[in-house]
């Protein structure tokens, strides 16, 4: 909760000097999938899903080059891991995770001179998850298997490029080809806590943004 306070603290008083404060809503399909460190698991695909929610922008300086820009999002960010096929105690078993969070990114953004009425950027930060649901589908093999739950909190690298485009009545639409790289190890194996497997979430997703 303190973390949260002093961001939030910390995105006013950039506000309050920020040349620009923008607000919109934004929507992005995405394609999940999981890194699994460890001999005795695998991923299993990639999975669609989809992001949705706020933002707000807020350009820095005289000149406009950089913007803070965070919000919140709805994230629906599946994935699916299975016994290793290769592995001397493989049973066949499978594990599909349809997880729902809330994401609060917090960006920021490189921005080039305008051209014409658009302008390029690249962008690089953090997103901070916060599990809503999870619900999990074993896809049974043979003998059982080992049961697994879902964090309640994830933290990714998050990184990106795309333009901006201006419109009229000082709206701007914004494309981002985003990648969400996660660094928190989000499955846990109640059966056998030790277990030295480890399951990053991936992302990568092209958002649409509209801006006022």
């Amino acid at each position: 909760m303190k973390k949260i306070l002093t961001i939030i603290f910390c995105s006013l008083a950039v506000a309050a000097s920020a040349q620009q404060f923008r607000y919109g809503a934004n929507v992005a399909p995405t394609v999940s999938f999981w890194l699994v460190e460890g001999d005795n698991y695998v991923p299993d695909g990639m999975k669609v899903g989809f992001q949705v929610g706020g933002t707000i922008d807020l350009t820095l300086g005289d000149a406009e080059r950089f913007a803070l820009q965070s919000g919140l999002n709805f994230t629906s960010a599946p994935g699916a891991f299975k016994d290793n096929p290769e592995g001397l105690a493989s049973n066949g078993k499978a594990w599909d995770y349809s997880i729902t969070t809330l994401d609060l990114p917090i960006l920021l953004r490189l921005r080039s001179d305008e051209l014409g009425k658009a302008v390029l950027f690249a962008q690089y930060g953090l997103t901070l998850g916060f599990t809503l649901t999870e619900k999990i589908t074993v896809n049974d093999g043979k003998n059982g298997g080992s049961s697994f739950d879902y964090e309640g909190s994830n933290t990714s690298l998050s990184m990106g490029a795309g333009a901006e485009f201006g419109l009229d009545n000082d709206k701007t639409l914004v494309f981002t080809g985003f990648f969400q790289n996660g660094i928190k190890n989000m499955v846990v194996n109640t059966n056998n806590p030790e277990n030295d497997s480890r399951y990053f979430p991936q992302q990568i997703g092209l958002r649409a943004t509209m801006l006022f």
